[in-house]
């Protein structure tokens, strides 16, 4: 059985100035990526969709809040990569 790896990719966007679809968010360079950090919000991200499908299942507070928590952190972090 193969083993399966999650692989991430980073896309180049337009970058700040007039016309630019990205307004104050700028994308991280490449070379600045570092592939031990991606594993780890690979794996919130994927703990995110896991969350999300158990919230669907029982629709219970509990599970709405791990939901949130996730999320929070996710955004957190989101906003913390693309303003600088």
């Amino acid at each position: 059985m193969r083993e399966s790896r999650s692989r991430s990719n980073v896309l180049q966007f337009p970058g700040r100035g007039a016309g630019s679809s990205v307004g104050s968010f700028a994308p991280r360079n490449a070379a600045e990526v570092d592939p031990a950090r991606e594993r780890v919000l690979n794996a919130e991200w994927d703990r995110l969709l896991d969350l999300t499908v158990q919230a669907c299942t029982w629709r219970d507070p509990e599970s709405l809040a791990a939901v949130e928590d996730v999320l929070a952190r996710l955004v957190s972090e989101t906003t913390r990569e693309w303003s600088s």
